[in-house]
């Protein structure tokens, strides 16, 4: 059963909680290659959605002519 808003599961977070928390971080340099990976996914995703927008654009557009021809 899920009870949205409760902490039957969940520990109450503080700051002394947080402040024990072993998180492991890459250094510096690898988390900018990491975010640059990242960035340029996410560059690469969106020219591939417009190029594939371009091309259901170019072809409706030719079956369009070729229907008034």
């Amino acid at each position: 059963m899920y009870h949205q808003g409760t902490t039957l599961s969940v520990k109450k977070l503080n700051i002394k909680t947080i402040g024990e928390l072993k998180i492991i971080l890459p250094d510096m340099e690898k988390q900018r290659t990491i975010g640059n990976f990242y960035r340029q996914s996410i560059i690469q995703n969106d020219l591939m959605v417009k190029q594939a927008e371009d091309v259901r654009k170019f072809t409706m557009a030719l079956i369009r002519r070729m229907e008034e021809d």
